[in-house]
C-alpha cells in the first residue's frame, strides 16, 4: 500500500546534525548524493511541464490526468525534503 508522505522532524534533526559535523564526512557525501538526485528530477519535472505545456497547452493529460495542472503540482513537490529543510538548521 502506498502511504501519503508525512514531515519527519526526527529525520530533519538528524540530517541538521550531519550538515553540522564533519563537512567532508561520509554521510556529507550521501547527502549531497541526495541533493543531486533531487536537482535532477526537479530539473527534469520542470523540463517535462514546460515540453507539456508548449505541446499541448492546459488539455487533459494522458490516461485521464489533469495535464499541465497534475504536473504543476508535482514540480512543485520536493525530492528527499528534509534533506532541503535542515539546511536551514544549520
Amino acid at each position: 500500500m502506498t502511504r501519503r508522505y508525512e514531515h519527519s522532524d526526527a529525520v530533519e534533526s538528524a540530517w541538521a546534525a550531519v550538515y553540522s559535523g564533519d563537512q567532508d564526512g561520509e554521510l556529507v557525501r550521501l547527502g549531497e548524493a541526495l541533493s543531486d538526485v533531487a536537482e535532477l528530477v526537479w530539473r527534469w519535472r520542470n523540463d517535462h511541464l514546460v515540453a507539456t505545456r508548449r505541446a499541448m497547452g492546459s488539455k487533459a493529460g494522458t490516461g485521464g490526468s489533469a495535464g499541465v495542472a497534475w504536473l504543476e503540482k508535482r514540480a512543485r513537490k520536493n525530492v528527499f525534503p528534509e534533506l532541503w529543510t535542515a539546511r536551514s538548521h544549520v
